[in-house]
């Protein structure tokens, strides 16, 4: 079975954004079908009313003026559809926002109420300011991305600590390293203590070697305490 990858698409939205790019097609419109009334009202109606000889060039000037007031005209109405346009998109997006942030609040107030949490008014409505104020601002939602990337970083990291602890060999590695750190230095401390009370040489000799054995073991604990735990790591828990 084959994996496929998604990448997550984000897309902001900047309502005061829309609505200054459909103020400006609404006014290019504007001043096209203004230009366009000028040249009709300036230039072709007097070349068309006018009673002298149509020659070939009175014809073509007309035509050309013709020609240019339909391409003003096809110009405007294309700027106004996009004004329109424009305003029809800040309109869904606002819909979805008030649909999105409606039923947000709904799962919010229903996970409360199934877990006990209480509803705190002053506290929501504090929430939600603080909110809106770091979503006003790219530099507020930036900031408030990387918050979250790193809380979610952190999480990662003391979940994949818990993980290691418990299921991957980390309790029984630490606790064998403990227990051969916590020989050797008994061992020592017992070999240090003989010597320096002195007493009888063959008690010295016997508490020395008993010390050294104990020391050898601890390290032998150690050593294999490692080696279970290469081999939980390669999959061999068995060995381990």
């Amino acid at each position: 079975m084959g994996y496929e990858s998604f990448e997550t698409v984000k897309a902001c939205i900047s309502y005061g954004s829309i609505d200054n790019a459909a103020s400006e097609a609404g006014y290019v419109a504007k001043r096209m079908n203004t230009y366009a009334n000028n040249l009709e009202n300036s230039i072709y109606n007097k070349i068309k009313n006018y009673s002298g000889e149509h020659t070939s060039n009175v014809n073509d000037a007309k035509s050309s003026v013709s020609s240019k007031i339909s391409s003003l005209r096809d110009s405007a109405t294309a700027y106004s559809t996009y004004k329109s346009d424009l305003q029809d998109l800040r309109d869904k997006c606002e819909n979805v926002d008030k649909a999105v942030k409606g039923r947000v609040s709904s799962l919010t107030a229903t996970f409360k109420e199934n877990n006990g949490i209480k509803n705190n008014v002053v506290q929501n409505t504090l929430n939600y300011w603080l909110t809106s104020a770091g979503n006003s601002t790219s530099v507020g939602r930036w900031l408030n991305d990387k918050r979250r990337a790193d809380v979610a970083k952190r999480d990662e990291i003391k979940q994949s600590i818990k993980t290691w602890f418990n299921y991957e060999g980390g309790k029984e590695l630490l606790t064998g390293v403990a227990v051969g750190l916590l020989e050797i230095t008994v061992a020592v401390a017992g070999v240090v203590a003989a010597i320096a009370t002195g007493g009888a040489l063959i008690v010295v000799i016997a508490a020395v070697v008993g010390g050294v054995i104990a020391a050898v073991n601890g390290i032998a604990n150690i050593v294999n305490e490692g080696r279970a735990y290469c081999s939980t790591q390669a999959g061999d828990p068995a060995t381990a």
